[in-house]
């Protein structure tokens, strides 16, 4: 990257803090002022576009960050670490255009929150024992597994819990 678009990335991101900050109120409802700033691409700066990012530098996040820190007390880390640290840039990575636009905003106003869930081998919890299979929506429902021991993180805040798993069942055993 050069120097002129690194500072037209850095004025980008600046000006859209700049009228975030003049067209929402970073003391109104949490839901709305982080919706706004989604909106505006100051999510993820990263992330792409209409997806809670302008597709810039990922280092620009701390711009927004420090900006923010400063002007309101609506910060995703203060809740929903997980979600906006491995669920988000997962989804962006891998998922398609309906899941991102079901997941990312949601997950970013902190309207829904996502755990890591933590199995106990040998307490009937062992994820490594256990026998799922993932079937695409046209087979019908994916049946749910019942764990019978589970340390959830945040799991008092928690609006539901996902499976990474593969449809391809000759892929990992």
């Amino acid at each position: 990257m050069t120097d002129m678009a690194s500072a037209t990335d850095e004025e980008l991101v600046s000006s859209q803090i700049d009228r975030l900050l003049s067209e929402a109120d970073p003391r109104g409802p949490r839901e709305a002022f982080m919706g706004a700033q989604f909106d505006l691409g100051l999510a993820w700066v990263q992330f792409p576009k209409g997806r809670g990012g302008l597709g810039v530098a990922p280092r620009l996040q701390a711009v927004v960050e420090e900006r923010l820190d400063a002007a309101t007390s609506h910060r995703p880390r203060s809740w929903d670490i997980l979600g906006h640290g491995m669920g988000a840039p997962v989804l962006v990575a891998h998922g398609d255009d309906r899941q991102l636009d079901r997941w990312l905003r949601p997950m970013f106003v902190g309207s829904e929150v996502w755990c890591q869930m933590f199995s106990e081998p040998g307490s009937g919890s062992d994820v490594a024992g256990l026998s799922s299979r993932a079937r695409s929506e046209s087979e019908g429902p994916i049946p749910v597994r019942e764990v019978s021991a589970c340390s959830v993180s945040g799991s008092a805040r928690i609006d539901s819990e996902g499976r990474l798993m593969t449809s391809n069942c000759s892929v990992g055993g």
